[in-house]
Order: C-alpha cells, then sequence, then structure tokens
C-alpha cells in the first residue's frame, strides 16, 4: 500500500476527546470498518483519503459534542445568574429590564444575551456579593 499512514495523531487526538459509554476499542474499529466499506478494521491498513474521511467526520461529532457542553454549562449559567438577580430584587420576567440591569458599566457594562461563560461567573460572584452586602444593612 503506497499510502500508507504512519502518524494517527490527528485520529486519537480528537477520538480521545468523544464521549463515549461503551468500547472505545470496539467504536473504533467499527467507525474504520464504516470508512473502509468493510475491508478493514485497522487504522493501519486504511488509504491516506479513507483516514482522512474519518478525521473529518470526528472532528465534527467531537465539534457538536463540545459545541453542545457549552451551550449547556452557558445555560446553566445564566440561569443561576438571572436567579440571584430575581434575589436582589430585578424583575427577571423582561428582557429590557435584565438589559438595563446589565448594562451598567459596574454591573456588566453589557447586554446579557451577550454575556460569556466567564462573564457570567463574574456576574454570579458580584450579584452574590451585593445581596449578601444588601441582607447585612
Amino acid at each position: 500500500m503506497s499510502q500508507q499512514i504512519t502518524n494517527f495523531a490527528r485520529f486519537y487526538a480528537t477520538f480521545n476527546r468523544l464521549e463515549y459509554r461503551g468500547d472505545k476499542e470496539e467504536l473504533k474499529q467499527l467507525m474504520v470498518l464504516r470508512f473502509t466499506k468493510d475491508r478493514t478494521s485497522s487504522l493501519r491498513e486504511m488509504t491516506q483519503s479513507e483516514y482522512m474521511e474519518l478525521c473529518n467526520a470526528i472532528e465534527q461529532m467531537a465539534g457538536t459534542a463540545l459545541h453542545e457542553q457549552y451551550v449547556k454549562l452557558k445555560k446553566k449559567k445564566r440561569s443561576a445568574v438571572l436567579h440571584q438577580m430575581q434575589i436582589y430584587g430585578v424583575d427577571t420576567t423582561s428582557w429590557e429590564i435584565v438589559d438595563r440591569f446589565c448594562l451598567n458599566p459596574r454591573i456588566a457594562g453589557k447586554q446579557f444575551r451577550y454575556l460569556e461563560i466567564e462573564e457570567l461567573e463574574q456576574l454570579y460572584k458580584k450579584l452574590k456579593m451585593m445581596i449578601k452586602k444588601h441582607n447585612e444593612q
């Protein structure tokens, strides 16, 4: 085979990020079989073009999974911040009010929908401190 692959770093770098509850070795063999049209279950016996197609597909799968994890985490952080806003006394039933509150440079300096995970974490801590200070008075 003239196109033999000797470096599998691209495959394993992405494959190891995939979340899978079963036997990962079996998953790898099934994926290789699929991309070689049942010719082989070994990465070493794949052609260069088959290997590239497999890596592209796995990268897409991993990218989608990572994106879904990011969205899930962001929703969780947004929910926690909105809950703290409610405790502080902000009417969270109106996005206009939430945005006006967040636009204050001392709070976040931007609209709520544009806050990233790190900013949401900072805002959460800030709100907890504001509530604590308010309760002490």
